[in-house]
């Protein structure tokens, strides 16, 4: 299985989050590679991060996913052990998209209450690339469609994502002084790519995410 590296430009999370999963949805920059990671209720550090989140080539206006109010994507219910994961898992899946809208102005306190190790790192470095290039995205954020793959212990769970989009107003990055979507290279065999999410408990006993890996060998289906 290939996992790949989205690069500084991260497209979200993903992050891991919403302009590093860009890139990793649209298969944009990078480098890649074959890489593993073996987690523990203490997970040793990774060798590749990216994110979660889409992109797409568009210029239509924004709107909020159907059935979430202002874009904001239910939390699943799943398996107890893993729920308190999957609940920060889409808390800053929400307040990183939201803030991707306007990254100029956004507040970006979620990124330490949600985030740590290379996955805070990725997304501080993302949001720096934004402001200062002039980047932005607009339209209905993909659905991540997260699953429980394991349940480690009571400080480490491993899930996956498939971001669906919304095919009739995708999430688009685009620049913020003239409007125009940034345009997307093709790539064989087209995305979305599976996301492989590695949740684990800080110190304060809050589930943050470490990381998330790529595999960009097949196109996922949700």
């Amino acid at each position: 299985m290939e996992f790949r590296n989205s690069g500084p430009v991260r497209s979200r999370r993903a992050v891991f989050p919403v302009f590093l999963a860009a890139a990793l949805l649209a298969g944009c920059g990078g480098s890649s590679g074959v890489h593993t990671q073996t987690l523990s209720s203490t997970p040793t550090d990774p060798h590749t991060s990216s994110s979660r989140s889409s992109s797409a080539n568009s210029s239509q206006p924004p709107s909020s996913s159907s059935g979430a109010p202002s874009g904001t994507i239910p939390t699943p219910t799943v398996t107890p052990p893993a729920q308190a994961a999957v609940n920060a898992y889409y808390a800053d899946f929400n307040a990183d998209t939201a803030s991707s809208r306007a990254p100029d102005h956004a507040d970006l306190s979620w990124v330490a209450k949600y985030e740590t190790g290379k996955a805070r790192t990725q997304t501080q470095q993302a949001y720096a690339f934004m402001k200062a290039h002039g980047r932005a995205f607009r339209g209905t954020p993909p659905n991540p469609s997260v699953k429980v793959r394991s349940v480690l212990s009571d400080k480490a769970v491993i899930l996956t994502s498939c971001l669906l989009v919304d095919k009739s107003n995708p999430w688009v990055q685009y620049a913020t002084a003239t409007g125009n979507a940034i345009p997307v290279a093709k790539r064989n065999p087209p995305p979305p790519y599976l996301l492989t999410i590695f949740m684990r408990t800080g110190s304060s006993g809050d589930w943050q995410l470490y990381d998330v890996l790529q595999s960009a060998d097949k196109t996922c289906r949700g």
